[in-house]
Parts: C-alpha cells; sequence; structure tokens
C-alpha cells in the first residue's frame, strides 16, 4: 500500500474489480475516486458519491468497473460513464446508472429507465419505470408489474409479476 493509504487518506475502500477499487474521502464531502492494487490513486477524487438534487439524496449504488467502464456522477448529481484512464466515454446526462452487463447498461432520464451500449447509445428505449442488469434477460417494471426482456427490447416475460412481492433493489 502506498503511504497515503497507510495515512488513512480514505475513509471508505471498495472490492476490487478488474484491478480498479472505489475510494472514498470521507462522509461529509463523499467525494470519490479509484485506486489501483499498489494503492496509488489512478482516478482522482473528483467525482462524487453523494449529491442531493431538489431535496432528494441520488447516491452511486454500484461502485466498481465492470466491461472497462465505471457510472461515476457529477457535481450536479448526473452520471455518466469512464474508463480505467478518466476518460468520459458517456456524458454525464443521466439520472441514474447501472453497471455494463452483456455489453449494456440500464440508464435513468426524466424518470425512464432503458439500456445503452458503451457508445452511450441508447439500445432500448427509455419507456420503463426501473431497469435491472443483464444476464440472458434483465428485468424490467412497468408500474407495479415485472416482466423480462432481452437485448432486442422484446418482452419475453410479460409484466405478470407484482414487483412488490419480488425483492429488487429501486
Amino acid at each position: 500500500m502506498s503511504d497515503g493509504m497507510k495515512q488513512g487518506k480514505f475513509d471508505y475502500i471498495g472490492e476490487y474489480r478488474e484491478g480498479l477499487a472505489f475510494v472514498r474521502n470521507n462522509i461529509k464531502e463523499f467525494k470519490v475516486g479509484f485506486i489501483d492494487e499498489a494503492g496509488n490513486v489512478v482516478i482522482p477524487l473528483d467525482y462524487y458519491g453523494r449529491v442531493t438534487v431538489d431535496g432528494r439524496e441520488r447516491l452511486v449504488h454500484f461502485p466498481f468497473f465492470s466491461e472497462g467502464l465505471t457510472a461515476v456522477m457529477n457535481a450536479d448529481g448526473k452520471f455518466g460513464y469512464i474508463d480505467r484512464h478518466n476518460n468520459t466515454v458517456v456524458p454525464f446526462c443521466y439520472d441514474d446508472a447501472r453497471p455494463f452487463t452483456c455489453g449494456l447498461a440500464a440508464v435513468k432520464k426524466n424518470g425512464r429507465y432503458g439500456f445503452i451500449n458503451s457508445n452511450g447509445e441508447e439500445i432500448l428505449s427509455l419507456e420503463y419505470d426501473w431497469a435491472g442488469e443483464f444476464s440472458e434477460l434483465a428485468p424490467v417494471r412497468r408500474g407495479d408489474k415485472l416482466g423480462f426482456v432481452n437485448k432486442r427490447g422484446d418482452i419475453v416475460v410479460p409484466f405478470v409479476i407484482n414487483y412488490k412481492d419480488v425483492y429488487l433493489s429501486d
């Protein structure tokens, strides 16, 4: 570990994924970045783990790299995606962002979820009340019903499952 780590530079260090770990400076400021396995800061703590927007708190729920990208949040509470070299790959325009799985990530904008690819192109339209991560299918919600879609956007499992009967994080 680097001297900065030994001196307690961070109050939180996440798990390593794809060789990098999420770090937070302190609970009050909640500025975040990433370190490598030697403890060196490779993505500066220029991002935020928590921001209040219109009286509502936004949090980074998935602070790890997946498929070479991670969702981070700016001071305005908007999410975008960066690569491991801190290059912005997908602009900061989303209200929520999930990890990439199977080449797609669920994102939220204007209260609706859909899916983008790693170039930021909308692949499945922003039409759902909630969306999870892809495996072969992805869970999506309309109203109080869950269904599952494939990567083409076809509804494979109809919207018949009451989401309150299933544990899913919102």
